[in-house]
């Protein structure tokens, strides 16, 4: 598992560092870890750690939340890929962008019912998983912000109501929501 960090990447939303998990299976693929690592070190991502079993995966994040993970389908143990996945996203709200070699229909399916924000077929290019890494990211701060958003307005603890004074309704909740 590598942790990847962005560390002042500039967004529309905001700077911020950036902090990917990467799992990988078998010492032989070490040198492809290592050869991505120094890829996406390259786009402004470091390294924060790697793992080789699902729970070792899931532990890491519970303690040491990343912004997004690259997640193998095959680990060493006996929590596969797909489950680390499932816990990852639903415990801990962290997105997984898969990078594996297994791309039959099965697997495939399996893996993308938990709702991935990326599903990659090596070998990849290091631009496409930067382009995915990216998206990932972006699509997680705006399902933030939306949740965050909604709680502010269903919770009617708006700081900025004159915000939404533009915003016209005739709807008596959407204008009590609104506060105008």
């Amino acid at each position: 598992m590598l942790l990847y960090s962005d560390p002042l990447v500039e967004t529309d939303r905001r700077y911020a560092p950036y902090f990917l998990q990467f799992t990988a299976t078998a010492n032989r693929f070490f040198p492809l870890v290592m050869d991505l690592k120094k890829s996406l070190a390259s786009l402004g991502y470091d390294t924060v750690d790697i793992a080789a079993y699902g729970e070792e995966a899931v532990e890491f994040v519970k303690t040491t939340p990343p912004d997004l993970v690259l997640m193998e389908i095959i680990l060493k143990g006996k929590m596969n890929g797909i489950e680390a996945a499932r816990i990852i996203q639903s415990e801990f709200g962290v997105p997984v962008v898969y990078l594996t070699a297994h791309a039959d229909p099965k697997t495939i399916r399996e893996a993308t019912s938990i709702g991935p924000y990326g599903y990659m077929v090596k070998p990849v290019e290091v631009e496409r998983v930067n382009s995915c890494v990216k998206r990932a990211i972006e699509s997680q701060e705006i399902k933030v912000e939306y949740r965050t958003f909604r709680e502010l307005v269903f919770n009617n603890d708006l700081k900025h109501p004159e915000a939404f004074s533009r915003i016209i309704s005739h709807n008596k909740t959407m204008r009590s929501i609104f506060q105008y």
